[in-house]
């Protein structure tokens, strides 16, 4: 199973120097009316930046309120450079240390000589392709003189003067615009509830555990561990409910999807599945958003699937990071070492893998494993 990751989607900076201080707050960012196409790779949107004459790709996220580079290669001389050092939250609430910068970066629809950076070194999995090299986040494209246009259906994002927007297509809907950040309204079994816009987040809806009890009565599978990969160790202490079936209306389109309420997870997002079934309009100066609907042969909703256990290749082991409460066989942060009599081995981890999450009832399987107790 490819599971969602939201590692260093969304920051919460807590300034601890004057270094940082000045960084965030000598950066100039220049916008410019434009158009930039992007590609959609593992549910992502992926747009070309240009650092120091070269192109790397970087998800554009409306889900994050800085920038990230996820490679210090990318930065000349990084450890010569001149750095910040500041704690940042993760969408998981566990704080971090990331190193700060100001490098010139740009695109077709900004420029900076010396944008304000965090930079976080990401962890290398051999069993994924690298899509990324960093995060574009909503503080390189929120101008008020310009409004933001995101097509998915034909994979564009714009920039544009006010004058030059037609909306007459596209539905208003609610929606509140906060600390660079865009929450819109979706009516659920009747109540109103806010999502932030998410397009670094992969799958449709997530939301704090507890967050509401509008969900308690819910028909629901209730989980131990996280499929969304964070700042902290996976852990048995994670719990995860999927709801099944609410009932959801946006834009006046009712549809039931599963929403999933993570402890790992301190955010009410709508992500990239959902969101790339409109096209959208940002009116950052009026605080307005518009949506048309596209691609109407698609379905909102995220169909329920009931897991038994989910692993992921860390450190190159083989870790359990969720698994359905109803089974007591094997715990969050067991590592399986053996299948079927085959050891697990960095030439066939991958693959091991994929076996593991492919397959329905691991009953069938003979599994050599060290319990995370013993590690």
């Amino acid at each position: 199973m490819k599971f969602k990751f939201t590692s260093l989607i969304f920051f919460i900076f807590f300034f601890t120097s004057c270094t940082v201080f000045k960084q965030y707050y000598t950066q100039e960012i220049n916008h410019k009316a434009g158009k930039i196409t992007f590609l959609m790779k593992s549910n992502m949107p992926i747009i070309e930046i240009e650092m120091n004459s070269k192109k790397f790709p970087f998800v554009f996220d409306t889900g994050a309120t800085a920038t990230i580079v996820q490679d210090t290669l990318m930065v000349e001389n990084f450890h010569k450079s001149a750095k910040g050092s500041l704690s940042a939250k993760g969408v998981n609430g566990v704080k971090v240390e990331v190193s700060t910068i100001n490098y010139p970066i740009k695109t077709t629809l900004f420029e900076s000589k010396n944008k304000f950076l965090a930079v976080k070194q990401a962890e290398v999995n051999n069993c994924f392709t690298r899509n990324f090299y960093g995060i574009l986040g909503m503080d390189c494209f929120i101008n008020d003189k310009l409004t933001m246009q995101i097509n998915f259906s034909d994979k564009t994002l714009a920039l544009i003067h006010k004058d030059s927007v037609n909306t007459s297509d596209y539905k208003e809907i609610e929606s509140s615009f906060r600390d660079q950040m865009i929450f819109v309204n979706f009516e659920i079994n009747g109540t109103k509830k806010q999502f932030k816009l998410d397009t670094g987040f992969s799958d449709f809806f997530i939301i704090p555990l507890n967050d509401d009890p509008m969900f308690n009565k819910l028909d629901a599978e209730l989980y131990n561990g996280s499929s969304f990969k964070a700042f902290d160790e996976f852990s048995d202490n994670n719990k995860e409910i999927h709801y099944k079936n609410v009932e959801m209306d946006f834009a006046g389109e009712k549809f039931v999807s599963t929403v999933i309420a993570s402890s790992s997870n301190k955010a009410t997002n709508v992500g990239i599945r959902f969101m790339k079934n409109f096209d959208w309009i940002l009116d950052f100066e009026n605080k307005k958003v518009f949506v048309k609907r596209i691609n109407t042969e698609n379905k909102l909703n995220k169909d329920f699937k009931k897991y038994n256990y989910i692993t992921y290749n860390s450190n190159n082991q083989i870790v359990i990071i969720l698994k359905n409460q109803q089974l007591i066989d094997y715990n969050v942060g067991d590592v399986i070492t053996s299948i079927n009599g085959e050891k697990v081995t960095a030439k066939n981890i991958c693959e091991m893998n994929i076996k593991l999450n492919k397959a329905v009832d691991w009953g069938t399987l003979q599994l050599e494993i060290i319990r995370a107790k013993a590690l």
